[in-house]
């Protein structure tokens, strides 16, 4: 409808504060974890642990509360640019060409002096309940894997009798099939609250007076008595394929890419 109406350009409105966003989203938050990782075996070694200190290993506990400060550091650092983003998508609903072709820069100005510095921290909140999705994704990851697992040791023991060499393992096609299936299971959980900072941070001065919010428990309560149930999970069928395909593609890359850096490193160090 935007396309045929507005032009294909409509489509990739704020496709340049999102490709920022993202690009300093990953930075901020890898460089947190590796950091704050850091730290705590730094620590552990300190207090005499001499063996996390070699292997580096803080365990599956440690790893997810690293992940977790991390991802909030990270939300706090970037809010900022996906506000300016949102309310560039939410332009487009304008009426007026000028109003539709606002710059980021124009965007950040006018939400500055409507909404002052907080203005653009709008919906962080549930941007830091959204932390908890990769938590998710990864206690249903380990729970599917080892149901899949525990199904294929089954079937290995009736057909092998027990016999050694039969352990089942995981190929490419089970990982890519189980992390596409917490993806979702996790983001059909905390979809609700998504939905609920997309439309706090997408709010302005030309926003209807109805669709505007006080805040995270004012925006939840008016949505449920105004739209009913269902309208906590518009959307969610493209936000669901976006988000399959971005991790898929995300872990894909970064695998490629450290596979590549490690064999470049190892060819300059014989060297």
């Amino acid at each position: 409808q935007y396309s045929e109406s507005r032009g294909w350009r409509s489509l990739f409105a704020g496709l340049q504060p999102c490709l920022a966003a993202t690009a300093i989203s990953q930075a901020v938050y890898f460089y947190l974890y590796s950091a704050l990782r850091q730290a705590i075996v730094v620590s552990c070694f300190l207090a005499n642990l001499s063996a996390y200190g070699r292997t580096e290993a803080i365990g599956v506990v440690g790893s997810l509360v690293v992940a977790g400060l991390a991802g909030c550091g990270n939300v706090l650092a970037t809010t900022p640019v996906w506000v300016v983003a949102t309310q560039m998508q939410a332009l487009q609903r304008q009426t007026t060409a000028e109003q539709r072709n606002r710059t980021a820069w124009q965007i950040a100005v006018q939400l500055y002096k409507e909404s002052g510095i907080t203005g653009f921290w709008k919906g962080v909140l549930p941007g830091l309940v959204m932390v908890a999705n990769p938590t998710l994704q990864y206690i249903l990851y380990e729970w599917l894997t080892a149901k899949l697992l525990q199904l294929r040791r089954g079937s290995a023991a009736s057909k092998a009798l027990g016999k050694p060499g039969s352990t089942p393992r995981l190929g490419t096609g089970d990982v890519f099939l189980l992390t596409a299936l917490a993806k979702l299971g996790a983001t059909l959980v905390t979809y609700p609250m998504l939905l609920i900072k997309s439309r706090l941070q997408a709010m302005n001065s030309s926003t209807a007076h109805e669709a505007r919010y006080s805040g995270v428990l004012d925006a939840g309560v008016a949505i449920l008595r105004r739209e009913g149930l269902a309208a906590f999970f518009k959307g969610m069928r493209l936000k669901m394929l976006q988000t399959v395909l971005a991790a898929a593609l995300l872990m894909s890359i970064k695998e490629q890419v450290y596979q590549s850096t490690k064999a470049v490193m190892g060819s300059l160090a014989s060297v």
